[in-house]
Parts: structure tokens; sequence; C-alpha cells
């Protein structure tokens, strides 16, 4: 019996040898065949009916499956991973298929809020970039390399890439550029001009009260010192505020006011021109500080188009005109605090008090113009 089934086992083997060698030189020829004619222009446009943003597995134009002999899965194989974009912005969505083992294979990039997809093809149709694949022998929708352009419907959208078919496959998606919305703004351009004048103004004013604190609070009356001080505290907010009129940034907490921080903080001295100073320069302060938050949330909410702009700019002027008038009580102190540096025999200091207090009165007019 033994001798009978000797011949037999030799030559299965070799027939299964050989089978398996022909299967892969099957796989292999159709992912040539594939690849070549890809080159083909007449495909370069139409993309076999894909429909962009619809995981594959909800694809209208694909086969069902599975595909007899080979695994068969779903899900996704990269991400999701949200992106720091705001609406209106366009992503550059790079796709890279790592490696393939031949099996069929149909991927699409999905995300909540992402629309007017296309390819980028501006550079023609390659056997890398070419998405759409003949459907007819399984293959499905992927590339190589290529980049898909897109546009975000709301602020930090998420991607992820789903597929469908063999599992056999590595494939991530590269964000390589993000191509800002034009902003919509409060204020026109010369409104913008002018509060960059000002910027440039308090900013000047906050300089030259350092320069003149370092050279001189070693050798003048303290009073004076502490009234540089609080100078220098309130120009360089003033300053802030018209810069952030010039960059207005966005706040995703648009919807929420912001109250002004009006706490004393400092010590009092007992002297009553530096403590009206001080208080004066401190709620200053603590109204353009709120009106930096609230410039920023108004503008979020008309670039998003929300209604809350309307009420976040009621309350931005409102802190701007008290800020510009606790600006100016600071300006019309540290002038009482500039005759009586003049009385003391401190000339170079009057010079300072005085160029000071004229600046910040300007700022003051302006803010509560606004």
């Amino acid at each position: 019996m033994s001798c009978e089934l000797a011949p037999a086992l030799t030559i299965k083997k070799p027939f299964l040898e050989g089978y398996s060698m022909a299967k892969r030189i099957f796989l292999f020829a159709i992912l040539i065949v594939n690849l070549l004619i890809l080159d083909r222009a007449a495909w370069a446009q139409d993309d076999f009916g894909f429909v962009p943003n619809v995981p594959p597995w909800n694809q209208p134009n694909l086969p069902p499956g599975p595909v007899p002999g080979m695994d068969y899965q779903w899900g996704t194989v990269w991400g999701p991973e949200q992106l720091n974009v705001r609406k209106g912005d366009t992503i550059r969505i790079r796709y890279k298929l790592d490696w393939w083992g031949l099996g069929p294979l149909s991927t699409a990039i999905t995300g909540p809020n992402l629309e007017n997809w296309r390819l980028d093809y501006s550079n023609g149709v390659n056997n890398r970039n070419q998405w759409g694949h003949p459907t007819g022998d399984g293959i499905g929708f992927w590339c190589i390399e290529c980049d898909w352009l897109v546009d975000a419907g709301d602020d930090y959208v998420t991607i992820q890439l789903d597929y469908m078919g063999s599992s056999q496959f590595g494939a991530h998606l590269e964000v390589v550029d993000i191509i800002q919305a034009p902003r919509r703004s409060l204020y026109t351009a010369e409104q913008k001009d002018n509060a960059r004048w000002w910027r440039d103004t308090t900013g000047n004013v906050t300089s030259y009260i350092d320069w003149a604190a370092t050279l001189y609070c070693w050798v003048i009356p303290l009073r004076y010192c502490g009234a540089l001080v609080a100078g220098h505290f309130v120009s360089n907010n003033i300053s802030n505020h018209f810069a952030t009129i010039v960059v207005d940034p966005f706040d995703p907490w648009y919807q929420y006011p912001f109250e002004p921080e009006l706490e004393l903080g400092w010590s009092l001295t007992g002297d009553y021109a530096i403590d009206a100073v001080i208080q004066s320069a401190m709620y200053a302060s603590g109204y353009a500080q709120a009106a930096d938050v609230t410039l920023n949330r108004a503008s979020s909410c008309l670039e998003v188009g929300d209604g809350c702009v309307w009420w976040q700019m009621d309350r931005l002027r409102s802190q701007q005109y008290y800020a510009g008038w606790w600006l100016q009580n600071t300006a019309n102190w540290l002038y009482v605090l500039r005759d009586e540096a003049y009385w003391d025999g401190e000339y170079d200091l009057y010079n300072v008090l005085d160029s000071a207090a004229g600046t910040l009165w300007g700022a003051g007019d302006f803010l509560m113009s606004q």
C-alpha cells in the first residue's frame, strides 16, 4: 500500500508549488497592466464615479464584496486627526499608498464639514496620481501618491482615511498646506492704519518711560519713580490693545461675554497724586485688556456669521470708552506730577511726564470716539 502512494505524493507537491507561483505571476501581471493603463488620458478626469467624502462601503459605483479567496475587511486605516484650520480655509491633503499586497482595495478620505473636494491634476495625470481605477477587475479607488484639495466648512475639522477590501496594504495622509481664506474684519483698512499709528506711538512712549525710569529712578524722589512705573504699565497695555485691533485674531469662545478685571492689585502709598495715577492706570489697563478679548470674540462672531457680533460690538465700544476715560484721567494726574517735578527742580523728568501725558491723553480721546 505504501509503495503505491509514494508516486502520488511526489506528483502533488510540484503541482501545488506551480499553482502558487502561477497565481503570484497572474496577480503581478494585473498590477503591471493597470499601472500601464493608468497613463491613458481618457481616464484622467472621470475617476469612475467616485463620490468624495463617502466611505468605500457606501460608494454607489463599487461592486459588492467580499471577493472569494481573499481577506476582506473595512474600517479606518488612518486618523481621525483634528486640523488647526478655520472655516473657509483650503486644505491640501496628500494621500500616500505605502505598500500594497495586490488585493482589491478602495479608500476614501472622509470627515465632517468638508466641502468642495477636488483632485489636483494641475501637473497632469500619471500612474502615480490617478485616483479612479477600473472597478471591473476588482481594483477600486486609490492612488500611489496624489493631492486632494478640500475646503473647511467649519473650524477645526477632522479627517480620516477609510478603506474596504484586502487588508494587505498601508496608507497614510499628510496635510501639506493650509491656504487661509480671506478674513472678514470689524475694521476698515483706514481704521487699522490709525490703530497701527497709535500702537507705534504708545509703544514709543512705553520705551521712552522705560529709558527714563532706568536712568532717573536712582536719583529722583520715589514718588516720581512710581509715576513712571504706572505710566509704563498703562501705555504698554494700551499699545497692546491697538495691536489687537490691527490683527483681530480668532477666539473660539466668541459666544461668551468677557468682564474686565478692575481690582487694584497694587498697594496704595498714601500720596494722593501717586495713588490716583496708580488707580487710573489699573482701571484703564483692565478695560483695555477686556476690550482685547471682546474685540477678538466680536471678530470671530463676524467671521463665522454668528449674530453675537452685534452685542459683542456694543460691549467692545463700552469697554474702549471706559479705557479711554481712565486713560485720560491717568494723563491728567501725570500732568499734575509733571508740574510738581518742575517745582522740585526735576526738569528732565518734567519733559518725560509731559510727553507721556500728552500721548496718553490723545490715545484716550481716540478710544472714546470708537
